[in-house]
């Protein structure tokens, strides 16, 4: 079996309108690239660009092991981005609500 590309991965598992709002906040964010903050002056990460901190909070309010490691996963960056959209809204991307438009 093929093993999908995290694009197609999101609106597999999440339908249209919530793999929508993600995708928008990807795009804007990180261009879906699995990289680090460009300035390098923050520990954002990743496709949703998750500092340091909201990553390990958000991974232990899902209930899953709290590791600066797991975020190397893009399935598991896909599935973070989505419940914390899901649970706060645009709240840790506003800076960036302009590109991504939702609403």
């Amino acid at each position: 079996m093929t093993e999908l590309r995290p694009r197609q991965y999101l609106y597999m598992k999440y339908g249209k309108a919530t793999a929508r709002a993600v995708n928008g906040i990807i795009r804007c964010e990180s261009g879906w690239k699995m990289v680090p903050n460009s300035s390098g002056k923050s520990s954002a990460f990743g496709y949703c660009q998750f500092l340091d901190g909201t990553w390990l909070s958000t991974r232990r309010r899902m209930g899953l092991p709290a590791t600066i490691e797991s975020r190397n996963d893009p399935y598991a960056h896909i599935d973070a981005c989505v419940w914390l959209y899901q649970h706060d809204g645009i709240t840790h991307w506003l800076e960036s609500q302009p590109c991504h438009k939702i609403n």
